[in-house]
C-alpha cells in the first residue's frame, strides 16, 4: 500500500509535458505477458496513457487487414494505443494502480491475473472519464505488428 501511495504521489507531481514509463503486464496461471505504458501529463488536470504491446493482448489494439501482391493476407495491428484526456482524478486513483501493478508483480500466479483485466476492465475504466473514451488516437506515433 505504501508503494502505491508513493507512486500516486509521483504521478500527481508530474509536470505538464513530463512522462513516466510504467512497466506492466500480467503473470497468470495460464498466460503471462509484458506490456509498457507511457503516462504523460498533458495539462494541469489531464493525462494521456499509451499502452504498448507486441504479444498476447495485441488483439485488443486497433487492426486493419493488409494485402498486397508481395505479401500474403494478414492483419496489421497498432502496437501502441493512446487514451487521451484522462482526468487527474482517475490517474490518481490508488485502486487503479494497485490492480494494474499487482497483475504483473504479485506472486504466486493467480487465475485472476489475466490480460482481460487490463483491456476489458482497467483501460476502459480509465478512458470512461475522458472525452476520447478509449478511441485510439491517430496523432500518436505507433508502429505496426503483423500476425500471419
Amino acid at each position: 500500500a505504501a508503494a502505491v501511495r508513493e507512486w500516486v504521489g509521483r504521478v500527481e507531481a508530474l509536470a505538464v509535458g513530463a512522462m513516466a514509463l510504467v512497466p506492466g503486464g500480467w503473470h497468470g496461471m495460464n498466460s503471462a505477458g509484458v506490456i509498457m505504458h507511457v503516462l504523460e501529463r498533458t495539462t494541469a488536470n489531464s493525462f494521456a496513457l499509451t499502452t504498448c504491446n507486441t504479444g498476447a493482448g495485441l488483439e485488443y489494439h486497433p487492426a486493419a487487414a493488409a494485402d498486397s501482391a508481395d505479401t500474403p493476407p494478414k492483419m496489421k495491428y497498432r502496437t501502441c494505443m493512446r487514451i487521451e484526456g484522462v482526468p487527474l482524478s482517475r490517474v490518481a486513483e490508488p485502486a487503479f494502480w494497485a490492480i494494474l501493478l499487482s497483475l504483473w508483480v504479485k506472486r504466486p500466479p493467480s487465475e485472476f491475473h489475466r490480460v482481460e483485466v487490463i483491456y476489458d476492465v482497467l483501460l476502459p475504466w480509465l478512458a470512461s472519464g475522458s472525452p476520447s473514451a478509449a478511441a485510439p488516437s491517430s496523432s500518436s506515433s505507433s508502429s505496426s505488428s503483423s500476425s500471419s
